[in-house]
């Protein structure tokens, strides 16, 4: 099996700087006992210095992920699912530490993870940057944003066309940073072959819907595509930063 990866992050047309951090990693004998890690982090808009808080989160878990010394078990779901669940925590507690001692308080990251080991994938989400699998031109989402919109359409109060328009459709209820705890969403999913896992930031999916993701994903190899969905979110609008980390199974 082989694990093919991309990524690609553009600060888009609007934004002057780019808030968004990923890691992209896939086949390096540093990468504790898994195939591949993969985390799209996006700092939040309008509060002090977003991406700082980003690239706290994904150096934080660069490090875990890497380190010789960090003991993670492959061989047990649930222990390798707590695992990634407490370095996230760890990672939200830096955060929310360097914050407050930095007089930056309100400072904060989504962050949305996947890891692979053999055919497993293991998603650990806070925020409302997504995660789909891409089945041919099936997509399905993995993760639930934790956003204000996405609960009040669960709720029933307003309408999912409604949501993609509100004007609170991003303001997020849940990322690291914001409190000494958070609580975090994980799964566990089996991959087959030719299957593309994608997270993003919500730079993409404000522009541009899961049809025309998937068709990109069609039609270019997965450099190109993580490039072409940024440019098509761009030529969209580009409201926001757009970060895409694609990973796909070769057997």
């Amino acid at each position: 099996m082989e694990i093919v990866t991309a990524a690609y992050s553009d600060t888009g047309k609007v934004r002057t700087r780019n808030e968004d951090s990923f890691i992209c990693m896939s086949g390096q004998t540093n990468l504790v006992n898994v195939d591949a890690g993969l985390v799209v982090a996006d700092g939040m808009g309008g509060h002090a210095a977003g991406d700082v808080a980003s690239r706290m989160a994904v150096d934080h878990i660069t490090e875990q992920i890497t380190n010789a010394g960090t003991v993670i078990d492959t061989t047990n779901d649930d222990s390798l699912s707590q695992s990634l669940e407490q370095i996230i925590k760890e990672a939200n507690l830096e955060i929310y530490e360097s914050s407050h001692l930095d007089n930056q308080s309100g400072m904060g990251t989504t962050c949305t993870m996947g890891v692979i080991s053999g055919t497993r994938l293991f998603i650990t989400h806070v925020g409302d940057s997504r995660a789909y699998i891409f089945k041919n031109r099936e997509s399905r989402q993995l993760t639930v944003d934790h956003s204000w919109v996405e609960e009040e359409v669960r709720r029933g109060n307003i309408s999912r066309e409604a949501a993609s328009n509100h004007p609170y459709r991003n303001v997020i209820t849940r990322a690291l940073g914001l409190e000494r705890s958070v609580v975090i969403d994980s799964g566990l999913y089996s991959l087959e072959d030719r299957d593309i896992l994608l997270l993003c930031s919500d730079g993409l999916t404000t522009m541009l819907d899961e049809d025309q993701i998937a068709t990109v994903l069609k039609n270019f190899d997965l450099a190109g595509a993580a490039k072409e969905l940024c440019d098509q979110s761009n030529n969209a609008g580009g409201s926001d930063n757009t970060t895409v980390v694609l990973a796909q199974m070769i057997h």
